[in-house]
């Protein structure tokens, strides 16, 4: 879970016990909302893998340069 997912669930844990100590009602999430949260969750998950193998590609490990190397130079 990346630092943000944490982050995110302290927050809704400080809520949660909040509003058990407080007595406030909490809040209700329309099915659109709880729908519309999964697809964001999901997109950021997909750009920060994106954002990770973007930096390798510009970025390569040298041991995995050499390998990929020889698998195209002994393709003949």
């Amino acid at each position: 879970m990346a630092f943000s997912g944490l982050k995110k669930q302290i927050n809704k844990a400080n809520q949660y016990m909040s509003e058990k100590i407080g007595g406030a009602e909490g809040t209700k999430f329309t099915e659109e909302y709880m729908e519309m949260e999964k697809k964001t969750d999901l997109m950021n998950g997909l750009v920060e893998e994106l954002i990770t193998k973007t930096k390798e590609f510009l970025q390569p490990n040298p041991g995995m340069c050499e390998m990929y190397f020889s698998i195209i130079c002994n393709k003949d």
